[in-house]
């Protein structure tokens, strides 16, 4: 009898049991998806032969195929410029570079929201635009055209130049409210207070943004593999055999585009293949616009993305249903658009 009400007693205790450590490794579970989770929005544009270079999408960085459309073919329509260059959305409207046309190389500055286009600057020049583009810092948007920084205004919508590097290949990225970048062998920082050193990499090393920002860094070596670096070590890690675009970070996740061993166009061997790739995951491929997630080391590529210096991670909170509502307002707003340039023109 005994022995009956023991075994009864095992299972009955033992599904509570089981039930209790599956429930709190659960709940284990959801806080590390929960912490692992990427915060803000990708900006890219849609690529592919039906499109024509104005499709710009906002998209879910944690979930690839969840992003809205814009088609700013209407920008081009409306201000006469014959291609747009680089992009940026500051939660309300688009900042849009702009070229006069192929003959006429001259770089104009507007932005684009419900209210109308406000051209903020003409007679600007860039040849480079691999790099060149909008870098968010904090609080303070730049512009970079070749080796010129520019500060965009934010209430004022104006431009200033702030800096010049005196070369056009230098990329820059964001650190605290200013940017950071290498000179030769130095990293260095500008802001508002000034240009400092940050710290020396070895010889012949590049730096190629930030991995962790204010920890660790993304490098690459002559031979285009990538390293990241530990800030407060020096210790260096092997993160890839290829090197890459590096377009921006969130909290725990990094944008990158890898780049192919040759001097031509890629191969199908530039693709780095790692042991998860028989698993099913993604991969980094070359000229593939790539979330990584630092936390779960997990790779999401969207391949409907051309490559361009117009992608970019935003820190505007993704919301699908008001990115909707800004382009329904925005395709209501353009006859209203139309005319105040046509009267701007006139005046």
């Amino acid at each position: 009898m005994r022995k009956q009400i023991a075994l009864w007693g095992i299972c009955i205790v033992m599904p509570l049991l089981i039930g209790l450590i599956w429930r709190n490794e659960y709940i284990k579970y959801q806080d590390y998806v929960n912490e692992s989770s990427l915060n803000g929005t990708i900006l890219t544009w849609k690529s592919g032969e039906n499109f024509d270079g104005n499709h710009l999408i906002l998209l879910n960085p944690n979930e690839v195929s969840d992003y809205v459309e814009f088609d700013f073919s209407f920008v081009k329509k409306y201000t006469g410029v014959g291609y747009i260059d680089s992009i940026f959305f500051d939660g309300n409207g688009f900042y849009v570079v702009a070229t006069e046309s192929e003959k006429n190389q001259q770089v104009k500055l507007f932005y684009v929201s419900p209210v109308g286009i406000n051209q903020i600057a003409e007679n600007l020049s860039c040849l480079n635009w691999a790099f060149s583009g909008f870098i968010k810092s904090g609080n303070t948007l730049f512009l970079k055209l070749d080796q010129k920084l520019y500060e965009i205004d934010d209430i004022t919508k104006t431009l200033r130049l702030v800096k010049d590097f005196g070369l056009n290949k230098v990329r820059a990225y964001p650190y605290k409210n200013g940017i950071v970048y290498q000179y030769n062998n130095e990293v260095r920082a500008y802001s508002e207070s000034g240009d400092i050193l940050l710290f020396y990499l070895p010889d012949n090393i590049r730096f190629d943004g930030w991995y962790d920002v204010g920890q660790s860094i993304l490098v690459s070596t002559p031979n285009r593999e990538t390293y990241i670096m530990d800030l407060v070590t020096g210790a260096l890690k092997l993160f890839s055999r290829f090197s890459f675009v590096n377009y921006g970070n969130s909290r725990n996740g990094v944008l990158l585009e890898l780049m192919p061993k040759g001097g031509g166009g890629a191969t199908p061997f530039d693709t780095d293949y790692t042991w998860s790739y028989l698993l099913g995951n993604d991969v980094f491929t070359a000229f593939t616009v790539s979330i990584y997630n630092v936390d779960t080391g997990k790779i999401a590529n969207f391949y409907y993305s051309n490559n361009d210096v117009t992608s970019a991670w935003l820190d505007v909170p993704y919301d699908r249903n008001r990115f909707e509502k800004l382009k329904e307002t925005l395709i209501k707003s353009q006859s209203q658009i139309l005319k105040e340039i046509l009267y701007m023109a006139s005046s």
